[in-house]
């Protein structure tokens, strides 16, 4: 890739401003959700593979991945993160959105969506390519533009990352942070990016389907139809495996 790839403007489009929206706008549970359960009787056989979901129904398996996979400006995975805030009685009463110090997507060109499911997919600071980032400062009316504004950020920064590099589960992706000062952006810690600030998650097909959706606070309208009821690992919210 370019080193201009790393440019804010041809980073690829961030999620849907609807679903970002309505989800900043959800109010945090007074308790953890339960762990989820997991039905045997749904688990995929081991022989279930990734020459399924090429071969497999169109409905819900990929055809053979493109040659522009890396390269193409629509993501097929995304993963966003913020921190769990705690309900406010002024945010009651007057129904505004809680202000967080930051809020974080990773857009990710994955070469193959259920090879990820089955081995996991993980990023951590050594996927992240030295020299690839960039920042940029009071960018309030853009991040409104993009329909983050219910956010209360305006600083933007971005990151490179890759992973499983020459393998069948190889991926690129862009990381892009946005805070509400510029001292938390400058001194953002790519280690804050954990499970617990896993705010959703969403994966397509080539054929742009939707084939998993995760949401904090909207569990019920949780789905993976590639692999359902297989715990996942990795950054993989949900499902995950029962505590033993």
């Amino acid at each position: 890739m370019s080193p201009e790839a790393s440019k804010i403007g041809e980073t690829p489009k961030p999620p849907d401003p609807s679903e970002v929206e309505a989800a900043v706008d959800q109010d945090p549970p007074e308790d953890r959700p339960p762990s989820y359960e997991v039905d045997k009787s749904l688990e995929r056989q081991p022989d279930a593979t990734e020459e399924d979901w090429r071969l497999g129904s169109p409905l819900d398996r990929d055809p053979p991945c493109p040659e522009d996979w890396a390269t193409r400006s629509e993501p097929n995975l995304i993963f966003a993160l913020t921190p769990i805030t705690t309900t406010s009685v002024i945010r009651e009463w007057f129904k505004t959105v809680p202000e967080r110090d930051w809020f974080a997507v990773l857009q990710v060109n994955a070469k193959n969506i259920p090879g990820l499911m089955r081995h996991g997919f993980y990023c951590s600071l050594a996927n992240f390519v030295p020299g690839r980032g960039s920042i940029l400062l009071d960018r309030r009316e853009l991040l409104k533009e993009r329909g983050l504004g219910r956010t209360h950020c305006k600083h933007i920064r971005a990151y490179k990352a890759k992973g499983n590099e020459n393998t069948e589960i190889e991926w690129r992706g862009t990381l892009e942070v946005y805070a509400k000062t510029s001292s938390t952006l400058i001194n953002f810690d790519l280690n804050w990016l954990t499970q617990d600030n896993m705010l959703f998650a969403k994966a397509w097909d080539w054929n742009s389907k939707q084939v998993y959706s995760y949401s904090r606070y909207r569990e019920r309208r949780n789905f993976n139809v590639v692999y359902e009821g297989m715990p996942l690992k990795g950054w993989w919210p949900w499902p995950k495996a029962s505590p033993p």
